[in-house]
């Protein structure tokens, strides 16, 4: 991209792709932290892509074996010296290489996708909680003779209200962009829908005119 400025008789560019700003500093700001991300995704965020994939597929024990040391990428992380805070000059040995937007698109697509799966390990254990919860209570029932004679006690004298039985008429319906992405990518198993083949669908029906945007619901 280059943007080209005149005043008066004189006339400068600024080529922004090329680092080639008016001035000296912006050029070495921007240079710098043009390669101070390229370090984070180099030295950090390039490692939690297995563990990140494997957790988002339900692969939980793959997952685990494939974590990085958490206390040695945390003090990478928060090293100044990682990113040459303090001796930016070291920084001059970096060349530049296109694609790290698209990097940065992918590690975040699959944060998304690991933030979703916490949400639905999340509801598992809050059901395994209050299911704990009964089972617990019932133990307890078992164990105490009084508590139990007063349960069966009430159970005979309530038994007739609960006697009647339904059937669930209406079928549970998918939202039509799960319905598509299972149709041409299978079902995800214990994992997350993918967030990239995902939004893919989304567009297209989107663009199609079949569904709005205010009917998104994930």
């Amino acid at each position: 991209m280059v943007v080209g400025r005149t005043n008066g008789n004189t006339s400068s560019i600024n080529q922004l792709g090329g680092f080639n700003l008016t001035g000296k500093r912006e050029n070495r700001n921007l240079k710098n932290d043009y390669f101070r991300l390229k370090i984070l995704y180099e030295r950090v965020l390039f490692q939690l892509r297995p563990p990140m994939t494997l957790y988002n597929e339900g692969e939980f024990e793959f997952f685990m074996s494939s974590m990085p040391d958490v206390l040695t990428l945390t003090r990478v992380l928060n090293n100044e010296n990682t990113f040459f805070k303090n001796n930016s000059s070291s920084l001059n040995s970096y060349k530049y290489e296109g694609g790290l937007v698209d990097k940065y698109i992918f590690i975040t697509n699959r944060l998304v996708d690991t933030i979703k799966q916490a949400m639905t390990e999340y509801i598992k254990i809050r059901n395994l909680q209050n299911e704990n919860a009964e089972l617990k209570s019932y133990k307890e029932i078992l164990h105490d003779k009084d508590k139990l004679v007063e349960y069966l006690e009430e159970q005979k004298n309530t038994s007739h209200l609960f006697s009647a039985t339904a059937t669930l008429q209406t079928r549970p319906q998918l939202k039509l962009w799960y319905q598509i992405y299972m149709e041409r990518h299978g079902p995800p198993g214990d994992g997350v829908f993918n967030s990239e083949l995902l939004a893919a669908i989304i567009e297209e029906l989107i663009e199609s005119g079949e569904i709005l945007e205010d009917e998104l619901i994930f």
